[in-house]
C-alpha cells in the first residue's frame, strides 16, 4: 500500500521544496494550498501524514489541525507542523490542537526525512520478555482534551499498548476500580474537570491495591512547580507538553518494562520455596534488572532537575563518574562505588523546587534568595523519600553542602559526622562547578581549581578525599571523564 503525505502550505515554492525533500522516501505526495483544501483532501484521501504551515491566510495551521482532529475519520492521522515560528507558546498551542511533531525552518532535507520516517515507521522499543508470552499492555489515560487524547490513540498502539481513555479524573477513578488488576500504567493530565490530576493521584496512592501501578503525569511548563508535590505523593515520572513522540514512547516503555519486571519478580518470589538453585539465580538476575530500571529512573529525574539549570548540561554525568572513580580510589568495592556514582546524580534534584528566577539568576543572589536556594538540599531529600534503594542518594542530596569544619548547611555537620558518600560527592561537585561556566561566573583554569581544592582541604572539604581526588587528576582519570562529557 502506497504511503500518502499531504503537504499544506500557501507558498507554491515551499510546497515544491517539501515535495522534493521527501521524494527519496518514495511516498505519494498530495498538495494543498490552504487550510480549507487540506481539511477537504484529508477527509477524502485519508493520508498517512499531514504537514501544516502555521501562518496561512484564511484558517491558520493550528485551526486546521483542530478541525482535522475533530473529524472521526481523520482524528488519528498524525500531523507535523512545519513553520518558522519558534516559541514555546505556539508549540504548546500546536500540541494542544493535536500536532505530533513541530519542525522549525530552516532545516536540512535529511532532517525532514528523518522526522517523517520516525512517524511513518516508528521504531518500537523492545518489550521485556519473560519465559511466557507478554500480552498487550494496558494504559489508562485521564485527559479531557480530545486532540491530545487523539495523540495518545496514535502513539500507544506503536508500543503494543491498549488505551483505556477517560475524560476526567472522576471517570478515571471509577474505571480504575474495575480495571486495576489488568492495568499496567496510568497517564494523567493535571487540570481536568470533576476531579483534577492531583486529586486523582492522591486517591490512587491512598489505596494499597494500586501500589504497583506506575503513574506518569502530563504537564505544561507553567505547571512544573507542582512536580515536587506530585513526586512526593507517588507520581513516578512526568512529561512536559509539548513532547516528542519518541520521548513519550521511551518514557512509557521504560515504566512498562519496570512494571513487567516487578510482576515477574513477585511471581519468582512466590515460587522460590519450591524451585532449585537455578531458579534462585533467575531471581538474582531479575533483581539486577529491577535495580537497573531504578537507575534509569534516577537518571531521568536527574535530567529533569538538571534541565532547570541551563548552564549544567553534562554536570550530573561528570559528577557521577568523578564520584565513582573517587569512591574506588578510597577503597570502595565495585558495587558500592557504582552506587555512590549513580546516587550522586541526584545531588541537586531539590533544584526542582527552586524558582527559575533564583536558580538561573545572572549575578550574586541576595540574602533572601540564598535562603531559598539552600533549601534545595532538604527538598532533595524529601523528594527522594524513605525507600532503602535511595538511602545513599538521600544522604548525598541532603548533606553535599556540609563543610568539613562544621560551617556548612543544612545541619552544620562536622568532619566524619558528614556521611562519606556526601564528602566524596562534595569534592567532585566543587571541582566540576569551579571548572564550569555558570550564569554568575566563567570557568576557572584547572591550576587555579586545584589550588582552591588544596586551600579548602580541612575547612570546606575532607583532606583525605581531596588528596585522593588530586591523584585521579594527576593520573588522567578526571581528564578522560571531562573529555567524554564536555561542557
Amino acid at each position: 500500500m502506497t504511503v500518502k503525505v499531504l503537504i499544506t502550505d500557501d507558498s507554491p515554492s515551499m510546497r515544491s521544496l517539501l515535495a522534493e525533500f521527501l521524494s527519496p522516501l518514495e511516498v505519494e505526495i498530495i498538495l494543498a494550498s490552504n487550510g480549507e483544501e487540506c481539511v477537504e483532501k484529508a477527509s477524502h484521501l485519508l493520508p498517512d501524514l499531514i504537514t501544516l504551515d502555521i501562518q496561512m491566510p484564511g484558517i491558520n495551521g493550528i485551526t486546521t489541525c483542530s478541525l482535522i482532529k475533530k473529524l472521526p475519520n481523520t482524528s488519528l492521522i498524525p500531523i507535523m507542523m512545519i513553520t518558522s515560528v519558534d516559541d514555546d507558546a505556539t508549540k504548546t498551542r500546536a500540541f494542544e490542537a493535536g500536532a505530533i511533531e513541530y519542525v522549525v525552518k530552516p532545516f536540512s532535507p535529511e532532517y525532514l526525512r528523518e522526522r517523517v520516517t520516525s512517524i511513518l515507521q516508528p521504531s518500537r522499543p523492545q518489550q521485556f520478555q519473560s519465559d511466557e508470552t507478554v500480552d498487550i499492555q494496558r494504559v489508562l489515560v485521564a485527559e479531557d482534551t480530545r486532540s491530545i487524547m487523539a495523540i495518545y490513540k496514535f502513539l500507544l498502539p506503536q508500543i503494543q499498548c491498549e488505551l483505556i481513555p477517560c475524560e476526567d479524573g472522576q471517570i478515571a477513578w471509577n474505571t480504575l476500580q474495575n480495571e486495576y488488576k489488568t492495568l499496567d500504567l496510568i497517564v494523567s493530565d493535571i487540570n481536568m474537570p470533576n476531579m483534577n490530576g492531583i486529586e486523582f493521584v492522591t486517591k490512587v496512592r491512598g489505596d494499597s491495591r494500586f501500589d504497583q501501578i506506575p503513574i506518569i503525569m502530563s504537564t505544561t511548563v507553567s505547571e512544573t512547580e507542582q512536580i515536587k508535590n506530585l513526586l512526593q505523593i507517588g507520581v513516578n515520572d512526568y512529561i512536559i507538553k509539548p513532547f516528542s513522540h519518541e520521548e513519550f514512547n521511551a518514557r512509557v516503555s521504560s515504566h512498562l518494562r519496570t512494571r513487567r519486571l516487578m510482576e515477574n519478580q513477585e511471581k519468582l518470589n512466590h515460587e522460590l520455596h519450591q524451585l532449585n538453585e537455578v531458579l534462585e539465580e533467575k531471581v538474582r538476575q531479575r533483581t539486577r534488572e529491577i535495580r537497573d530500571a531504578n537507575v534509569d529512573t534516577i537518571f531521568m529525574l536527574a535530567l529533569a532537575s538538571d534541565a532547570k539549570d541551563k548552564d549544567t548540561a553534562n554536570h550530573v554525568r561528570r559528577v557521577r563518574f568523578y564520584s565513582e572513580a573517587l569512591a574506588t580510589k578510597l577503597g570502595y568495592d565495585a558495587a558500592a562505588a557504582e552506587e555512590v556514582g549513580y546516587s550522586s546524580m541526584m545531588h541537586d534534584v531539590g533544584k526542582i523546587a527552586i524558582p527559575d528566577n533564583i536558580l538561573n539568576k545572572p549575578g550574586k543572589l541576595t540574602d533572601e534568595e540564598w535562603v531559598v536556594m539552600r533549601t534545595h538540599t532538604t527538598e532533595g531529600a524529601k523528594i527522594l523519600g524513605d525507600r532503602p534503594f535511595f538511602f545513599a542518594a538521600r544522604q548525598i542530596a541532603n548533606f553535599h553542602h556540609e563543610r568539613y569544619d562544621g560551617t556548612g548547611y543544612p545541619k552544620k555537620l562536622k568532619g566524619e559526622d558528614i556521611p562519606m558518600a556526601a564528602r566524596i560527592v562534595t569534592v567532585a561537585d566543587v571541582y566540576d562547578a569551579l571548572c564550569s561556566r555558570r550564569v554568575y561566573k566563567e570557568a576557572w583554569d584547572e591550576s587555579k581549581v586545584i589550588e582552591e581544592l588544596r586551600r579548602s582541604a580541612g575547612s570546606h572539604l575532607d583532606p583525605a578525599v581531596v588528596e585522593a581526588f588530586l591523584e585521579l587528576v594527576e593520573n588522567g582519570t578526571i581528564d578522560k571523564i571531562r573529555e567524554q562529557f564536555p561542557n
